[in-house]
């Protein structure tokens, strides 16, 4: 702000205005969102520089990742929608954080836009060259999330979204891409998504197998893979299931 109003410093330009947004991108603070849309608005309003792809990116990030995961969604589209209607061409990141927004978010409608976001990113990897448009481990991970997210909101779709997220883990295994091998935040969500799948008789074998992909893959077990691992391991009583 100092950079904007007090002549005696030099003018910011894009590339100062975007640290800052980059910085509320990964700030856990309430209302960083809130800040980083106010600073962008701020950028628009400046005689010489305009927002540029990143900028946007990084305050979409702001709100997919914001405390209202039911709003968060709405406002990442508004953002999506602004990338668009300002002629850009959105890469992985911005996917990215669509598939975290509507992650996160957990209703039955929201997987659909997850599947439809992370089909985005594949489809791009194919027809593009450029790691910026190439799905990672990050896109992976993220989606397989938001599968751990819905199915403790949706119990009867334990099944499906079991079968989704294995399926995801092979596709990330087989690949030779370095960049979409499984690290352990897609142990993790893996075996959240096993965890809340209660309705899955053979939740307990699923586990031991993914801890045993963990061990061959020279990934760490941690205290709270362990946890995850305990927790498919429980059986929940017939009640809580209906």
């Amino acid at each position: 702000r100092m950079m904007e109003k007090d002549n005696a410093f030099p003018r910011p330009t894009v590339e100062c205005y975007t640290a800052v947004l980059n910085c509320y991108a990964g700030s856990n603070k309430p209302d960083s969102a809130q800040r980083a849309e106010a600073l962008l608005r701020r950028m628009e309003n400046s005689e010489e520089i305009q927002p540029n792809l990143i900028s946007l990116t990084c305050v979409l990030i702001a709100w997919a990742r914001s405390d209202d995961v039911e709003k968060a969604p709405i406002h990442a589209e508004r953002i999506f929608q602004e990338i668009q209607d300002r002629g850009m061409e959105p890469d992985r990141f911005v996917f990215s954080g669509l598939i975290t927004a509507w992650g996160r978010c957990g209703n039955e409608d929201s997987i659909f836009k997850v599947e439809e976001y992370f089909q985005r990113v594949k489809d791009m990897g194919q027809d593009a060259a450029g790691s910026a448009f190439k799905p990672t481990v990050v896109e992976y991970t993220a989606t397989i999330q938001a599968y751990a997210n819905f199915v403790t909101r949706n119990v009867d779709q334990s099944r499906m979204a079991v079968s989704r997220i294995e399926t995801l883990l092979d596709e990330m295994l087989d690949s030779e891409d370095a960049r979409v091998r499984p690290n352990i935040l897609t142990y993790a969500a893996v075996l959240k998504t096993i965890a809340g799948a209660r309705r899955i008789p053979d939740r307990a074998d699923r586990a031991n197998a993914i801890l045993r992909i963990m061990e061959a893959e020279g990934i760490e077990i941690s205290p709270y893979i362990i946890g995850l691992v305990k927790k498919c391991n429980i059986r929940e009583p017939k009640e809580k299931l209906k």
